[in-house]
């Protein structure tokens, strides 16, 4: 077969388009099919040749029938050499001359043949004369014409050629073939033949187009496939290259096909250096003992993902996450990530809320989360406040249930708020409910969180019950305290107007009553009169003296004060009544402060001053005053007999310095034992 195929194609590589290939395969196989007809002409021949063995022109017969047979080859062998038009011309020309020289060559003895065998020539002149329109184009005239001609002149004046030659036939009754009949016949079978081919050749031409546009169509697809599988292939050449995970491509053997530069990075190799590596040199062999490596389940081809200790060229190891791939061809593509970082976060986050954990567990508050209106987590702190354990809390009881009745509702609102997102904490005080019925005060702090994927407020609460009746023993003392010293303001001021109505009783009343004396007796004697004056008004210039130094030690300025002149006032009028040395430290911006602030100051500097002078025994006062960072710091220190500052005190002076100091938000501090002295310090912001 393989064979005939090849004779088939003799001549098929000497041309180009389609439809002349098909016209040489045509003109092979027609020759091919002549060929083989001849010789089963004689296979037929020789068999009644053997059947009647008196015939005695049967061998001569055989050998004109191969020497056609081999004539009927011509037009194959003028395709192999590539003579397309002259085999054309043989396959037109050929079986005709050649049926009829046979015909006259076999029947020359009997000059006489049967009207039947007579016919069978035409039938065949008839059948090949339709040959030229398989192989022919019917666009070349001239061709047409110079194949056709032969077969046509054959068929038209075979009789006349049979004849020449000396060979006749008898008549049989019947059917009689005529030259009209012949060349009706021909016309006929010319026509259909023509007309088909006209069709054909036609449907050829508008084949040839569609299929010209389709190998254009298919350049253009082609050269569209191609350029995008460049565009392909260089993208992936730079997503490979750029890509910050390492990828490698390993073949079947375990040694490196390919990595990327990332890959070159994080293991220290080169790239040159990396292709000459088997798998097992970049794994961990201690990791590989717990881990072993097993290819087989990458047979499915699906990627496989899991984590490895992998080993850099200076022998450090890290830990990877990778994704194996099997490829159809039996390679294996790696994509490497170095999870060193997230393994660490991931410890410090597992220490982090061990850490946590502990811190909640022993911590002094209660710790507290609120999911789905119940307690999803309390600590032991929390269920100890209540009276429960955790495990009693913990998913069971509805988040009032610690609650007072009297507050349930208020905190069923405020858990709802935060829930629905409508505040994001809440910061409040509330009654709440142990196991055993007590009612405590408590203070709730809560946040809303997102805890195991939904809504949830987590937050703390504390105890305040202790903390509510320390505050208010604080306040009553404090009241206790204030009454006090309203009673000992109302008594100092009755001290004082005594002590005023004395000066004025004692000094000024007995200057005035004077004063009268001397102007009486200046009325009565003329001549002591003007002597008598002059000591009366000596005597009233001395009397408005002491009701000044009366008022000033009473009045202090309220406008434009000047507290360095009021200090320093205050400090020359203790050194005149006293053996007292005090020195001043001034360093303060003085109109940055307020005047009520430098009223305050003046009188609790007045106020100390005093307490020194009646119970400290003292030598040395110094008085210091600074500012700093928005602060103002005052030291008012002696260095006389000094006290316990825990024991209780009959006087008001240090309660009065330490009223004025809270009423600026200050602190105050008094540093003292006996026999060391008194150290008071002071603090206000201003």
């Amino acid at each position: 077969m393989n064979f005939i195929k090849k004779l088939s194609g003799a001549g098929t590589d000497h041309v180009n388009k389609t439809s002349d290939k098909r016209i040489v395969l045509i003109i092979n196989c027609f020759s091919l099919v002549l060929f083989a007809g001849a010789f089963l002409l004689i296979l037929i021949r020789t068999a009644l040749y053997y059947s009647l063995p008196g015939t005695p022109v049967m061998m001569k017969d055989n050998i004109n029938i191969v020497i056609g047979a081999f004539l009927f080859l011509l037009p194959l062998v003028l395709n192999r050499f590539g003579y397309i038009q002259l085999a054309k011309l043989c396959l037109c020309w050929f079986p005709s001359i050649i049926i009829i020289a046979l015909y006259i060559s076999n029947n020359l003895i009997t000059t006489s043949i049967l009207t039947s065998q007579y016919e069978s020539i035409y039938f065949f002149l008839l059948g090949v004369s339709a040959v030229p329109y398989l192989i022919l184009d019917t666009s070349n005239k001239k061709e047409m014409i110079t194949c056709l001609s032969a077969p046509f002149l054959l068929l038209i004046f075979c009789d006349y050629i049979i004849r020449f030659f000396g060979v006749e036939h008898s008549y049989e009754p019947g059917f009689e073939i005529t030259r009209m009949r012949i060349f009706v016949a021909y016309l006929t079978l010319s026509g259909c033949c023509l007309i088909m081919k006209m069709l054909v050749e036609k449907q050829e031409q508008k084949n040839e187009i569609l299929i010209k546009e389709l190998e254009e169509k298919n350049k253009i697809i082609d050269h569209q496939a191609e350029k995008a599988i460049k565009e392909s292939e260089s993208k992936y050449r730079l997503l490979f290259e750029q890509a910050a995970d390492a990828i490698t491509l390993i073949n079947a053997d375990k040694i490196f096909e390919e990595v990327n530069s990332s890959a070159c990075e994080m293991f220290g190799y080169s790239h040159e250096e990396f292709l000459l590596l088997r798998l097992e040199d970049v794994l961990d062999k201690d990791a590989l003992k717990t881990n072993p490596l097993n290819l087989k389940i990458l047979d499915d081809h699906k990627t496989v993902r899991n984590e490895r200790i992998l080993k850099r060229k200076n022998g450090s190891i890290f830990p990877a996450e990778v994704n194996v791939k099997k490829l159809p061809d039996g390679n294996y593509q790696s994509f490497i990530h170095d999870i060193t970082n997230r393994k660490k976060a991931e410890r410090e986050i597992i220490e982090a809320e061990e850490k946590f954990r502990t811190l909640v567990e022993k911590s002094l508050v209660g710790v507290y989360i609120i999911k789905e209106g119940k307690y999803a987590y309390v600590n032991p702190q929390f269920a100890q406040i209540f009276g429960y354990t955790q495990e009693e809390l913990t998913n069971s009881y509805p988040v009032e249930t610690v609650v007072h009745a009297d507050d349930r509702e208020k905190v069923k609102e405020y858990v709802r708020v935060r829930i629905e997102g409508e505040v994001e904490s809440i910061h409040y005080e509330a009654c709440g409910q142990k196991k055993n019925g007590d009612t405590i005060q408590m203070e709730v702090f809560g946040s809303k969180t997102i805890y195991e994927g939904k809504p949830a407020i987590i937050g703390t609460l504390m105890d305040t019950t202790e903390n509510k009746l320390l505050q208010q023993q604080v306040l009553n003392q404090k009241i206790q305290e204030q009454k006090k010293i309203v009673r000992a303001m109302l008594n100092a001021e009755e001290k004082e107007r005594n002590r005023i109505g004395q000066e004025l009783h004692d000094n000024i009343t007995q200057i005035l009553a004077g004063t009268k004396l001397f102007l009486g007796l200046a009325a009565k004697d003329e001549f002591a009169a003007k002597g008598l004056i002059n000591t009366s008004r000596e005597l009233l210039d001395s009397a408005i003296e002491e009701m000044r130094s009366l008022s000033k030690s009473q009045v202090t300025p309220i406008k434009a004060i000047n507290l360095k002149e009021l200090i320093n006032s205050l400090v020359d009028k203790l050194n005149t009544v006293s053996s007292i040395k005090t020195t001043v430290l001034f360093e303060l911006n003085d109109p940055a402060l307020e005047d009520d602030l430098k009223l305050n100051i003046y009188r609790i500097i007045q106020e100390q001053t005093n307490n020194i002078l009646k119970h400290a025994n003292a030598s040395n006062i110094t008085i210091s005053l600074k500012d700093n960072n928005g602060f103002l710091y005052i030291l008012i220190e002696d260095d006389g007999d000094g006290f316990d500052p825990s024991q209780k005190r009959n006087g008001i002076g240090l309660y009065n310095i330490n009223d004025r100091v809270e009423a600026f938000n200050g602190t105050f501090h008094i540093d003292s034992s006996p026999g060391n002295g008194c150290r008071v310090k002071i603090k206000i912001p201003y």
